[in-house]
């Protein structure tokens, strides 16, 4: 070694393990014939780099540069240190877990081109080998026990490289060097089939028994890379109506998986974008436009004009979707109200009279599958699980303490933080069963050991009885935290602006509904937000909501609160017709009996809910009474609007009403008023279509109304936009465009979902500016 050489450490943090990093280092160092080590430290990478400072420069321009596909570099320490200057060549040496701060995993990813190339080659040893994986794909999370990431960490430990994997790991030149999962047909993981009554199969028998099954309409549980999925033959009637039995789910659309992009062409609509999303390392499912003329069975999305599609994630599906010529149903196999379903023997208890192809693979940490949406202006994230998940956020200041943000009852996640850095956790569902209470507790405790952050602060929805509230204040009295409790619609909005790094700004936020402060439940909300606070400056007006909960499950009650609040529930007005209907129906004695209840203001709390307003027209323009899952008015509204084929001129003649009441100071939209309008527009004979497209353009004229007002009231003009409504991409495309025309600067989620799935990071950073400003 030179007199002339310097040594560097340097600490790398991001997700910088199992993404082949060390590999990416070594190979550098060895090419520019460096000195010194690279090794894993606790969630971080420590390099010790030793030689001419040529050589340093030439190997830390390159360093930031060009790192593996799937690394993520968040920050760069470095700091001299002596040579030692009797070192020979450069090692991965073996890791510690001393290394302090922040810490990031590596995300599952889909099985890339050049496995799947070898997956299917004759010629190659793993032809055919349904766990095929290198240092750019195959499971990451879902297998993690703890960290640094090493194969000792990960559920694949129990299983031994042969010598042929074992000289792939040891080879720098090859992409499997130091892939942690690592395996072949020889030494990995295998497949089983089950069936009650038959013999158990293992390896490419057990395959051709699923394959045969598929092929037969029958429909089967199989083993995939987060959880178990059910899947059956999306072209055949009774197997999509089993599937739907044993989910107990009878109209919420089912996943749909595809071979290849070029067989979702055949069914569905598909830009460069949603292509590129379904492609991704990330496989989310994408909602696509369906083509009318397509065979896909209209049971599988009943009365959407959307599917919900996917590409194979793991070399199994691929195995699995490439054998037919039809797409196949792949829906997680948990029942209702319980997390996904991980275990190999509560599979079997479940499916083991249908059949089970599973694997001897553990399943760490459970995993949905995400789902993805988008338009010619943007794309949403509806739910964050594989690929996507851990989410892993900056926060918009420093933190004192650390924080959890426990999230909202309905698509759950949670969200730890610690100094600048916020990790989001994957979708968990809605918490409303002991079961998923477990499963949140259970992935909660796993975040906070994989992380190491354990909060000294808890923030959690102003809802006294969420079961989320109820951990936090338990949790909180266990460990003696302080508890903060954040506003539904501040946490939205906050969650938003700190996406973006937006302090203040106007915060449109329309969902389902939320506990506001003044006891009532809100949706329809135009705040002026910044981290800590929030003023209410207007917000749809408060109707009644009969029954509360029923009220969502049954949006004609809804329409009944409306009509009920126009004064309009005698036989002889615009509503009398509808009225008779619900009758006919439900009965008059059920219908009597909502009306009373308003009257008598019993169990009817009051809503200002713009999801709960496009319940109610759903329930005018569809006639719908009760629908079996979240949202499903809504979503079949917004398909029945984009059915309509009328210009813009055309559709200006169908102008619906709304009016603003600013007597208060706080303005109120008389969103009773755009709900008569509606009826109006109806009985005259426009087609249901034209009007519920003329009803988005009037929730769209609305916003930008108000948003004029307080633009000119307050001086702002940022607006985020937060909440379940916008996942409505007709709407919310609408929004954009006008606003943009108008000036306005706007915001919508780009990582976070805009849903409940986003609250728990906007929890974290409220409740961390209050307390801290306490101080």
């Amino acid at each position: 070694m030179q007199a002339s050489a310097s040594r560097l450490r340097i600490i790398v943090h991001g997700i910088v393990q199992g993404v082949g990093f060390r590999p990416y280092v070594f190979n550098l160092a060895e090419r520019l014939q460096l000195q010194g080590f690279v090794r894993n430290n606790g969630g971080m990478a420590e390099i010790e780099i030793e030689g001419s400072q040529d050589q340093l420069d030439l190997f830390l321009n390159a360093f930031r540069q060009n790192p593996p596909q799937l690394a993520r570099i968040e920050e760069i320490r470095m700091e001299p240190c002596p040579a030692t200057g009797g070192q020979a060549g450069f090692q991965i040496v073996e890791s510690r877990s001393d290394g302090l701060g922040p810490r990031f995993l590596p995300l599952d990813a889909a099985t890339c081109a050049q496995c799947l190339e070898e997956l299917f080659s004759p010629t190659d040893r793993r032809y055919l080998y349904p766990f095929i994986n290198c240092i750019d794909c195959g499971p990451r999370f879902t297998i993690i026990e703890h960290l640094p990431y090493d194969r000792a960490s990960t559920t694949m430990k129990c299983f031994n490289m042969c010598v042929d994997c074992m000289a792939e790991y040891s080879d720098p030149a090859n992409r499997r060097f130091h892939a942690q999962p690592n395996a072949c047909h020889d030494c990995g993981p295998q497949l089983f089939f089950e069936m009650a009554g038959s013999r158990r199969l293992s390896g490419a028998d057990a395959l051709d028994a699923a394959k045969a099954m598929l092929q037969e309409n029958r429909v089967l549980a199989v083993k995939g890379l987060g959880g178990f999925h059910l899947m059956g033959n999306a072209q055949n009637a009774e197997a999509v109506q089993i599937i739907r039995k044993l989910k107990s789910r009878k109209d919420k659309p089912l996943a749909v998986m595809f071979a290849d992009i070029t067989m979702v062409e055949a069914y569905c609509h598909v830009s460069e974008k949603e292509e590129s999303l379904l492609e991704s390392a990330q496989r989310p499912i994408v909602l696509l436009r369906r083509k009318k003329e397509c065979d896909l069975l209209s049971s599988v999305a009943p009365a959407l004009d959307e599917v919900g599609a996917m590409l194979p994630s793991t070399p199994l599906h691929y195995m699995l979707a490439r054998a037919f010529d039809f797409p196949l149903i792949a829906t997680s196999a948990n029942e209702k109200g319980y997390p996904i379903l991980i275990d190999d023997q509560k599979a079997r208890d479940s499916y083991g009279s249908l059949g089970v192809l599973f694997h001897n693979r553990e399943i760490y940490s459970g995993y949905d599958d995400s789902i993805m949406r988008s338009s010619s202006r943007r794309t949403v994230t509806l739910r964050s699980a594989r690929g996507l998940a851990p989410g892993q956020f900056n926060l918009p200041f420093k933190a004192g303490v650390s924080v959890l943000g426990v999230g909202a009852h309905l698509k759950n996640t949670f969200c730890l933080a610690k100094g600048l850095e916020a990790r989001l956790s994957q979708h968990l569902g809605d918490i409303d069963t002991i079961e998923r209470l477990d499963n949140y507790e259970a992935t909660f405790n796993l975040y906070e050991r994989l992380f190491d952050i354990e909060p000294q602060l808890i923030a959690h929805d102003l809802h006294p009885h969420y079961q989320t509230t109820i951990f936090a204040e338990e949790l909180a009295r266990r460990r003696g935290l302080p508890l903060v409790s954040v506003q539904h619609h501040h946490a939205h909005a906050v969650s938003l602006m700190a996406e973006h790094k937006v302090e203040n700004a106007l915060a449109v936020v329309f969902d389902g509904t939320g506990l506001g402060t003044d006891g009532n439940f809100w949706g329809g909300e135009f705040l002026l937000a910044s981290y800590s606070r929030f003023e209410r400056l207007a917000h749809l007006e408060n109707v009644p909501m009969p029954g509360g909960e029923a009220a969502i499950k049954s949006p004609w009650r809804m329409a009944l609160g409306y009509i009920a609040q126009l004064g309009q529930t005698g036989k002889n007005d615009c509503f009398s017709d509808f009225l008779k209907d619900l009758e006919v129906r439900y009965g008059a004695k059920e219908t009597a009996g909502v009306i009373a209840q308003i009257e008598k203001n019993f169990n009817t709390p009051l809503t200002s809910s713009c999801g709960r307003l496009f319940d109610a027209v759903a329930a005018l323009i569809s006639h719908g009474g009760h629908v079996t899952y979240e949202g499903q008015a809504a979503m079949e509204l917004e398909a029945l609007a984009r059915d309509c084929t009328c210009s813009q001129s055309e559709l200006s003649k169908l102008k619906l009403r709304y009016e603003l009441d600013t007597d208060s100071g706080t303005i109120a939209v008389k969103s009773t008023t755009l709900f008569q309008s509606v009826q109006e527009a109806l009985l005259i004979g426009h087609a249901r279509e034209c009007v519920a497209r003329a009803f988005h353009a009037a929730i769209c004229d609305l916003i930008v109304g108000v948003l004029q007002i307080l633009r000119s009231k307050t001086g702002e003009s940022t607006v985020c936009f937060a909440g379940g409504v916008f996942q409505n991409t007709l709407l919310s495309s609408m929004v954009e465009e006008a606003l943009l025309n108008d000036r306005f600067q706007v915001f919508f989620p780009e990582k976070l979902p805009v849903n409940d799935g986003g609250i728990s990071f906007g929890q974290v950073v409220v409740a961390l500016s209050q307390f801290e400003s306490s101080y």
